[in-house]
């Protein structure tokens, strides 16, 4: 990629990252409850992770809690650990969990890995200060991707992973619905992503970074997978979410018909009654997976 053509991607998502923080100003900050605190999180991204608590939760305390951390989405190229902050109060509401939304650095600036390597400092961080009775991690999109990374890197760490309409494989050998077949340059979001990453094989397909190929043994019991019908990527979500149900008992795979991809995190004023029922039910679904995974032994 020419330096010119870097610039211009650079400007082209600098121009995004705007008018989504204008949109997250007026549709979301403004009417839905923000978290709790806000702090950096040391050795992980130099933006602060947003913390929810739930109703119990007592500063100074002692008292240990099970922790869900979230991963935000934002194609790799932006988004805020507070945008999700609907369902991150819901959780932390509802399951009696800490909820963490961790921060990440962005591509082109950072390309792979460099948002891994954030999540990772910002999950060690995590462990070792809450000393969780139990740790579950998801995200939405692009951050439910870096979920399942997150699983590899922390081997029996999680006693669930959730990811929602995220990207599982960024190889040749993905079913995406996209014109371009190239994967260096499939749509603009893989191609600031991708920046560092070469076309063969042995990188596009390592499971840290096409999720679809990780381990069955390296998953936990509890594993939950949301897909939106209306989304490039549906084919790989449905391999995914075969595969994982036929080797994992215990893991849900729910595809919600007509649904289209970030529907979970947009606020209800704006969505039809279809899909709000949509984005509740996930909500819950996953709510009542993470009480479960929580409170068993």
């Amino acid at each position: 990629m020419g330096y010119l053509h870097y610039l211009l991607i650079k400007l082209k998502f600098q121009l995004i990252r705007g008018i989504s923080e204008l949109v997250q100003l007026i549709l979301i900050r403004a009417r839905l409850p923000g978290p709790q605190l806000k702090q950096a999180i040391p050795g992980s991204a130099p933006y602060y992770a947003s913390f929810f608590f739930p109703p119990s939760y007592e500063t100074n305390s002692g008292q240990r809690y099970p922790v869900y951390i979230h991963i935000h989405g934002g194609g790799f190229i932006g988004g805020w650990t507070c945008e999700d902050r609907q369902f991150c109060h819901y959780i932390a509401q509802n399951v009696n969990c800490v909820v963490i939304s961790i921060a990440y650095r962005f591509a082109p600036e950072y390309p792979y890995p460099t948002g891994l390597h954030d999540c990772q400092a910002a999950v060690k961080w995590i462990l070792q200060e809450y000393q969780p009775t139990k740790v579950a991690i998801g995200g939405l999109s692009a951050g439910g991707t870096l979920a399942l990374g997150m699983v590899q890197l922390f081997q029996n760490t999680f006693s669930s992973v959730i990811a929602a309409y995220s990207v599982y494989d960024f190889s040749r050998g993905s079913h995406h619905l996209f014109k371009e077949q190239n994967p260096l340059i499939r749509n603009m979001f893989h191609e600031a992503y991708l920046l560092n990453t070469k076309d063969t094989d042995e990188e596009l397909r390592n499971p840290l970074l096409s999720v679809r190929y990780i381990p069955a043994a390296l998953l936990p019991e509890s594993v939950v997978i949301i897909a939106a019908e209306n989304e490039p990527n549906i084919k790989d979500m449905e391999l995914f979410g075969r595969r994982v149900t036929q080797q994992r008992p215990l893991a849900i795979y729910k595809l919600y018909p007509g649904a289209m991809h970030g529907f979970m995190n947009i606020p209800d004023f704006v969505l039809p009654k279809k899909l709000k029922d949509q984005k509740w039910d996930a909500f819950n679904l996953i709510t009542n997976e993470l009480k479960r995974v929580f409170v068993s032994s």
